[in-house]
């Protein structure tokens, strides 16, 4: 975790991404289902989990998560199957890395291609941290780290420029209803979905950071929190801090995301690669002598030499190309799994 800039309203921006905390209640169960009625199919589809972390499916074979994690060669879940790393590419100057990854993904997220975020309303996923016990009269602490995956809306209120990279931002006002949300423990990496003006959600970030940390004197450890208004707290870490001052206004902190729309023509060259050669494709068709196509979902892990399909009602048979021998090693109500050579 380290400052990168000071901002004008004294408010500095640290790479601290955790899981998202929700204004209207400090319930651990609120929110960690996929969001339902007009929220429904608002990005929580596409967000694997990544190591200890999360990225989003872009492509057919693409993930896209936060530089920052220094993640390499992981293990990616999506869906109960599990897929492995096998080459990442990242767009200089900016937190975005693209994996490239075994196997292939069903159906994948659309990116937001138009710069006019600013108004839009948008879902935050993210994996982590609760929200704890009060901060005076400010906002919360960062509670327990569960590693849950939760969301919040919001709805993003700006842009701002971190080096050369693009962020998008959502203040934490309390002005956005009870499940407004704030970045906490385990979140970087994930997605943030916004409702387009085509009314489709589309990946519109991938999460940063957060203001932060705080601390109400000099004397104190400053902490990070979910602060719905700064005044009269100290921001910075230990010999950086700075006071926000009292005014007559309430100071909301923020979350940022690397913006997407921003990096649209690179992220679009990444997922239109195509495969490398040597690459494992599982196939299936209906009879030993039918027509074999490649599965639309499946995961290949290259360092266990495993294969991953959900089980499906039809009868199905299978061959792997770039492989020598492949052979059923377990079967349970959801999923096939192939061991190859």
């Amino acid at each position: 975790m380290w400052s990168l800039l000071t901002l004008a309203a004294l408010l500095v921006l640290s790479i601290q991404g955790r899981g998202v905390i929700v204004f209207g209640t400090d319930d651990p169960t609120h929110n960690n289902t996929a969001p339902t009625g007009a929220l429904a199919g608002s990005g929580w589809q596409w967000v694997g989990q990544l190591s200890s972390a999360q990225a989003t499916v872009i492509g057919p074979r693409h993930i896209v998560t936060a530089k920052h994690l220094n993640i390499g060669g992981a293990q990616f879940v999506f869906r109960g199957v599990t897929y492995r790393v096998t080459s990442s590419t990242n767009l200089a100057g900016t937190d975005l890395d693209v994996f490239t990854v075994g196997g292939r993904f069903p159906d994948y997220a659309p990116l937001c291609s138009s710069r006019r975020e600013v108004g839009r309303p948008v879902v935050m996923i993210g994996r982590g941290g609760r929200r704890g016990e009060a901060f005076g009269t400010h906002g919360w602490k960062i509670g327990l780290y569960d590693a849950v995956q939760r969301w919040g809306t919001n709805v993003v209120d700006g842009t701002l420029v971190a080096g050369t990279a693009e962020l998008l931002q959502m203040g934490f006002a309390g002005n956005a209803g009870g499940d407004e949300g704030m970045f906490s423990s385990g979140d970087s990496g994930g997605g943030t979905f916004i409702l387009d003006r085509d009314n489709v959600w589309k990946l519109a970030g991938v999460n940063y950071g957060v203001d932060g940390p705080f601390a109400t004197s000099l004397s104190e450890g400053p902490i990070f929190a979910a602060i719905f208004d700064a005044r009269g707290l100290y921001i910075g870490f230990a010999g950086q801090q700075q006071l926000i001052p009292n005014g007559p206004s309430a100071v909301a902190t923020r979350s940022f995301v690397s913006r997407i729309s921003s990096s649209i023509d690179w992220l679009n060259t990444q997922i239109a690669a195509p495969a490398p050669a040597d690459s494992v494709v599982l196939q299936s068709a209906a009879g030993p002598g039918g027509a074999f196509t490649e599965e639309p979902f499946y995961g290949v892990d290259t360092d266990l030499r495993q294969i991953e399909v959900p089980r499906t009602a039809d009868r199905r048979f299978f061959r792997a190309n770039g492989v020598r021998r492949l052979a059923v090693e377990s079967v349970t109500d959801a999923l096939v799994r192939f061991r190859y050579e």
